[in-house]
């Protein structure tokens, strides 16, 4: 995702990268890029995970912590004026 953020970046568009707290790509390698970090509920996983978690988890957990922050965050983007409502979204 971030190669084609980065070849999109060279045809001119602005690259926004929303990205969970617990996972942050390295900024240095890409300053051209604006980062926006939302909560995912990690730091309150203990209380939830099961004696034997099975893989699909950690994915449902994510989606069902992650969805309100989310949205907040590209509604936050999508008001914002001047800017172009061309987002890409990593996780």
């Amino acid at each position: 995702m971030l190669q084609l953020a980065s070849i999109l970046h060279t045809q001119g568009f602005k690259i926004i990268i929303i990205h969970p707290e617990s996972y942050s790509p390295n900024h240095s390698d890409h300053p051209h890029f604006t980062f926006k970090p939302i909560v995912d509920g990690f730091s309150e996983i203990g209380k939830h995970i099961p004696e034997k978690p099975d893989p699909s988890f950690f994915i449902t957990y994510l989606n069902e912590h992650c969805a309100d922050s989310f949205t907040d965050c590209l509604a936050g983007l999508l008001a914002e004026p001047d800017e172009p409502p061309c987002v890409q979204v990593e996780f």
